[in-house]
């Protein structure tokens, strides 16, 4: 049997528990804001430092796009939902307390609630193990589900109390948090909704303000609000006008109307997402649309001075040098494509094998890869993204000025050849004021 509390300890820990259900909310709306940060274009967040330590992966996960596809709700979100619960508990506890009411059915909520969480922790910490990626900003999570699990299962109660009234107060409580919560979840963008959205772009429209203003009405709300705010963002972006690099092409021809270019690091999982998008692009455009520029920012000081950082691996490096080597051609494609599918699971031999399938080949590529040129390339290459001011990859940049990454915004510019004042824009809603300060 629990023994009682003294009197002073019950409000020293209810305070604990209130400090650590607040900050583990706050810590889920912060992953919240970023997840929809990283899927909108944004940069990458501050716990993104290198392929097996990297917040962005683990939020994007197939375990996590599944849960916010079932549920409506991202993970962060559910984050922000226990921890709410936990809060309101923790303050309904207290006010008994004050009261001195009895409470034992509130505690033993709060230790179901704090059960739960726990039990949910260890299976996606378990999950993060298996995929070799760890999450700064889980686990930090992880820390605080085990510091409230612990408070509560040291606050006192009576033997008695029922399972019923606690099952109605967690419950209770967790049906209005989703409730609350839905609506922003279903709003939050889904990597995978916006491919769906550019699958339903049927054939090979042809470019023009009708093809734009059907494209654009095809999207949910929410799509034709980030179209909208992404275009607010490129008109305002500075134009860096510099020719086309016909060497540097990986798709399409030099005249094409509109002129994509991007900055890669093969390890970064935001890079995949829109390989992915682009590829998905090819599929439903004429070659002659657009172009793609493929350049590349490695996230490792070993060969940018501009990155603090190394995961002394060697794979980012390596790859945007054997890629600079094999610029230009369809086994150059090829390789990008396969290093972007293997991703989180390869070293500098994988890099290798995969570039050269014969000793010949790499003799040659090893040539290349050591040379001066190939180096003056890479250091052209970070130094041409550090006039946009890159703050993580991919960058992108079509027609001179920086984009975001949106694929949906991507798509209709290349529907508008370009023409970011085509009349089928009108169709948007006007862009959020947080956008038009920036």
């Amino acid at each position: 049997m629990n023994q009682p509390a003294p009197a002073a300890a019950l409000p020293r820990r209810l305070l604990i528990l209130t400090a650590l259900a607040l900050v583990a909310i706050v810590l889920g709306i912060y992953q919240w804001v970023e997840l929809v940060q990283i899927r909108t274009g944004g940069g990458a967040p501050f716990c993104s430092v290198s392929e097996t330590v990297n917040c962005a992966t683990v939020w994007n996960s197939p375990l996590a796009n599944a849960v916010h596809g079932y549920s409506g709700i991202p993970i962060a979100g559910w984050g922000v939902a226990w921890g709410a619960i936990v809060l309101l508990l923790a303050i309904e506890l207290a006010i008994r307390s004050r009261t001195a009411q009895a409470a034992g059915d509130i505690v033993l909520a709060l230790r179901l609630t704090a059960t739960v969480g726990a039990a949910v922790s260890l299976g996606l910490l378990g999950y993060s193990i298996a995929i070799g990626v760890v999450c700064p900003t889980c686990l930090l999570f992880y820390v605080l589900v085990s510091g409230i699990a612990f408070m509560a299962f040291r606050l006192p109660r009576n033997q008695h109390d029922k399972w019923p009234s606690a099952l109605l107060h967690s419950g209770g409580l967790l049906l209005i948090c989703v409730a609350l919560l839905f609506y922003p979840g279903r709003h939050t963008p889904s990597f995978n909704a916006d491919l769906a959205s550019l699958e339903k772009a049927s054939g090979n429209p042809a470019p023009g303000e009708d093809a734009l203003t059907r494209f654009l009405l095809s999207l949910p709300s929410q799509a034709q609000q980030l179209v909208s705010d992404s275009r607010a963002l490129y008109r305002s972006a500075r134009l860096i006008d510099r020719p086309v690099e016909s060497n540097r092409l990986i798709y399409g021809n030099i005249n094409a109307p509109v002129h994509l270019i991007d900055w890669i690091d093969v390890r970064c999982p935001h890079c995949k997402h829109l390989e992915e998008a682009l590829d998905e692009i090819r599929r439903i455009t004429p070659p002659s649309s657009w172009s793609e520029e493929g350049r590349h920012f490695p996230l490792d000081s070993e060969c940018n001075p501009n990155v603090a950082h190394s995961d002394g691996t060697h794979v980012a490096c390596l790859a945007a040098k054997v890629l600079i080597c094999l610029g230009g051609s369809p086994r150059g494609t090829q390789v990008r494509t396969t290093l972007f599918q293997r991703q989180g699971h390869i070293d500098s031999n994988d890099v290798w094998d995969i570039a050269a399938t014969n000793l010949s080949q790499r003799r040659e590529l090893a040539s290349c890869v050591n040379s001066a040129q190939t180096a003056d390339q890479l250091q052209e290459d970070i130094d041409y993204a550090m006039q946009y001011h890159i703050q993580g990859t991919p960058l992108l940049v079509i027609n001179g000025r920086q984009a975001p990454a949106y694929p949906p915004f991507i798509y209709a510019m290349i529907i508008a050849r370009g023409d970011s004042n085509a009349e089928g824009f009108k169709v948007l809603p006007p862009p959020r004021d947080q956008i038009l300060d920036r």
